[in-house]
């Protein structure tokens, strides 16, 4: 079976499953989707517009149909991704970092799935719980980090976890540079799940299932993974 591209999979079936989609997401992330998808599949076609070039010797012209500019589009998306990953590299501190993953279980899927805001809470909330670990020990040192949202897993299911780069240590308010190389898990794991099921409890209705609901989610530990990798800045390949 001959190889397709993802822009022709959407382009052959995006239609036909158009509604029965439609039926699973709200409005406005609907209205995102459609907006993304059909100029991912419109990418490049010159019937959207092109530039054209006239050599004015021979006089030879060339069309160059528009590109989408779409993060979702696998060619546009991919020029973003490398313009990005160049920029963050000359950014990052040249210091070992550290790479953690928070995950969730999967009991709370369907609900962040439904309320996409939780996704920035899931942020910030990861980000106050490294933070305060690593200022446990009295230092007041503040670290750099880099934090992101992946809303799928490998099974290209809805399955929203938090990776974070972190620097093993911080700045000092006398801008001093404190190594930092250990965070101890069972309190990361612990303010991570804290502070987000205390936050996604706050914007549940104030009812006695879903107060037990999150009461049993506060005894599953399956809320953080830690993979260490302590490489430096000039280690990353661009």
């Amino acid at each position: 079976m001959a190889a397709r591209s993802i822009k022709t999979i959407f382009r052959d079936f995006w239609y036909i499953i158009f509604a029965e989609l439609s039926s699973r997401y709200s409005k406005l992330h609907w209205d995102s989707i459609v907006e993304n998808v059909e100029k991912m599949i419109g990418c490049g076609d010159p019937s959207n517009g092109y530039a054209e070039y006239v050599c004015p010797k021979c006089g030879n012209k060339k069309q160059v149909p528009f590109t989408c500019k779409s993060r979702f589009c696998t060619s546009c998306g991919k020029i973003y991704i490398d313009k990005w990953v160049e920029k963050t590299v000359r950014n990052i501190f040249d210091v070992p970092h550290r790479h953690l993953i928070f995950t969730i279980p999967q009991e709370l899927r369907k609900i962040i799935f439904n309320d996409r805001t939780l996704i920035k809470v899931m942020m910030d909330c990861a980000s106050r719980a490294a933070l305060e670990v690593l200022q446990s020990r009295g230092i007041d040192a503040v670290p750099g980090m880099l934090v992101i949202v992946h809303t799928f897993g490998r099974d290209i299911k809805f399955n929203a976890h938090v990776h974070m780069l972190i620097t093993e240590g911080g700045l000092t308010s006398n801008n001093q540079w404190i190594d930092i190389p250990f965070l101890p898990y069972e309190l990361l794991r612990k303010k991570w799940q804290y502070y987000l099921l205390t936050e996604i409890k706050a914007k549940l209705p104030k009812t006695r299932e879903n107060a037990r609901f999150i009461d049993d989610l506060f005894l599953c530990h399956e809320y953080l993974m830690i993979r260490y990798c302590p490489y430096a800045k000039k280690m990353i390949k661009v």
